[in-house]
């Protein structure tokens, strides 16, 4: 078992492997077995989730956030993506601009589930504000219509697209 798998794996799944791969082996490989339920028993949980974080995923950029980091780009302003945001729910935000201290979430009509939304992300929303991060986040239907004109406004004016419950400053 690699070190990236046991990474990814997470701590319960971990031992739940460990213990399946115990009984499948029938003494093989008892003693390297023995070893990585030792190993995973030493593992923070903690620093697993720090492991997982570093691991900058996505790798890829989606359409919608190249799109954010285009106009970000012609406005000259300087950001990062994929930054770490060190909250209670910790996750790696779509885009950050250091100068405006802002977050931009690019919400993809799928996997955040337009209209409604996802419950963490309304909890991770909340705490950015909590530690004085501006979180501005646009759904992919309003990325995709929106030209640079009206992304600026969004930045400079506070004018907000979209579903205005999801104005949060």
């Amino acid at each position: 078992m690699s070190y990236k798998v046991i990474r990814l794996l997470g701590l319960y799944n971990l031992r739940q492997e460990s213990s399946a791969l115990d009984k499948e082996s029938k003494g093989v490989n008892a003693k390297f077995i023995e070893m990585l339920q030792k190993t995973i028993d030493k593992i923070d949980v903690a620093h697993l989730k720090k492991l997982y974080l570093e691991e900058q995923l996505p790798v890829k950029d989606t359409v919608i956030e190249l799109k954010i980091q285009n106009f970000l780009n012609q406005l000259e302003l300087s950001f990062l993506t994929h930054q770490q945001i060190n909250i209670k729910h910790d996750y790696q935000c779509n885009i950050f601009i250091p100068s405006l201290n802002t977050v931009i979430e690019c919400d993809g009509t799928y996997w955040h589930k337009y209209p409604e939304g996802r419950e963490i992300d309304r909890t991770r929303t909340e705490e950015m504000i909590k530690e004085g991060f501006k979180v501005l986040r646009l759904w992919e239907k309003e990325i995709k219509s929106m030209n640079l004109i009206e992304f600026k406004k969004v930045l400079e004016n506070e004018v907000w697209v979209g579903n205005p419950a999801r104005k949060l400053r």
